[in-house]
């Protein structure tokens, strides 16, 4: 048993040391296995949800009809690109030096905060955090997005444009946004402190 259990541990550490870790799929129309294979396009259509690890404690989602691509898996040098659809990265325990980089089209955002990111190909949302924007226009190059700040195309042309989200609330009631902050809230620890029976005095001595 021991033996067995050393294995299994050992088989989760090579699989966590890259990008890529499946954690949660649902009616996931591409076939994946436990793992996202680097350049093949992850495919979801409706009432799906799908789930996967970018880094210790970072996780890109999906719900509904959406396709992604890890066109990197390397943990210095993470790489997502968004196809179809909307994802959403919430990441955590973020490394400033070792960014995680997401392409939406001609775009790349490096993730190098912690914070919640809504990516799609017509708007880009920071709900928490903040972003820095790499264009090869040079336009918005280096720029950085913060909190309730989006790059949205206007149509017809597609132009994009930096704005302040005057509805934050409506982001927030996007159904991949509640289930995103729903699965951090249930992967997240309960700090040690609250834990313990309702009404229950806990006395402790220092």
């Amino acid at each position: 048993m021991q033996v067995l259990l050393a294995i299994l541990l050992l088989q989760h550490a090579v699989i966590s040391a890259r990008a890529g870790l499946i954690t949660y799929a649902e009616n996931v129309t591409a076939a994946v296995d436990a793992h996202m294979e680097t350049g093949r396009t992850v495919e979801s259509g409706p009432g799906s949800r799908f789930e996967a690890m970018l880094g210790s404690d970072t996780y890109v989602r999906t719900r509904g009809r959406a396709a992604i691509v890890l066109e990197s898996e390397a943990l210095d040098d993470t790489r997502l690109r968004v196809v179809e659809g909307m994802a959403i990265v919430d990441a955590r325990n973020i490394d400033p030096e070792i960014p995680i980089r997401v392409l939406v089209g001609e775009l790349e955002y490096a993730i190098g905060h912690d914070g919640l990111y809504l990516f799609e190909a017509r708007r880009v949302v920071v709900l928490d955090g903040e972003l820095e924007v790499r264009d090869p226009d040079g336009r918005f190059d280096g720029a950085r997005l913060g909190a309730d700040r989006a790059l949205i195309r206007r149509p017809p042309d597609g132009v994009l444009d930096e704005v302040r989200l005057d509805e934050p609330d409506a982001i927030e009631n996007l159904p991949l946004v509640r289930w995103s902050r729903q699965r951090t809230a249930r992967l997240t620890p309960e700090p040690v402190f609250r834990r313990g029976r309702p009404g229950v005095n806990r006395r402790f001595r220092f």
